[in-house]
């Protein structure tokens, strides 16, 4: 594949994830999830206008879910080798708490019924990256990161 395919793809992909995720972000507010701290943000950047801000906590809480998702992918980095010196561990761990995760991953697949290899191996790509979200959670949990 050439530089400027590459480049197409890419793009392809952020358009895709940014669509699923602004879905979620959506779906949280219909259900009534709201962060408060990005509410209160959205509210003063708008000048009280609550039609305005109800835009802006949207982007505010796409923004925010992409920052959990890197977060979470440097907490995997970082936790990788605790893993392998620790070893497993026999102690039962309590589930984590599914986060709207699911319904993302859902709506990515939803976008994605249908597509071509490409997305096909990204709706893999984002299996793999949420079950490493899963995962993470099990590390934190057992470790006490």
């Amino acid at each position: 594949m050439g530089l400027i395919d590459e480049i197409k793809v890419r793009g392809a992909t952020f358009r895709v994830t940014e669509e699923a995720l602004y879905a979620e972000a959506l779906r949280e507010v219909e259900a009534g999830q709201r962060r408060d701290g990005l509410w209160a943000k959205a509210l003063t950047e708008c000048t009280m206008d609550v039609q305005r801000a109800q835009a802006l906590y949207l982007k505010l809480r796409v923004q925010s879910l992409k920052d959990e998702v890197a977060v979470v992918e440097q907490h995997l980095k970082q936790s990788s080798s605790a893993i392998q010196s620790h070893g497993s561990s026999d102690r039962q761990s309590p589930k984590p708490r599914n986060s709207g995760l699911t319904s993302l991953k859902k709506e990515i697949d939803y976008q994605l019924n249908g597509t071509s290899e490409l997305g096909n191996a990204f709706a893999k790509w984002l299996g793999l990256l949420l079950l490493a979200l899963v995962l993470a959670g099990f590390i934190g949990i057992i470790f006490g990161l």
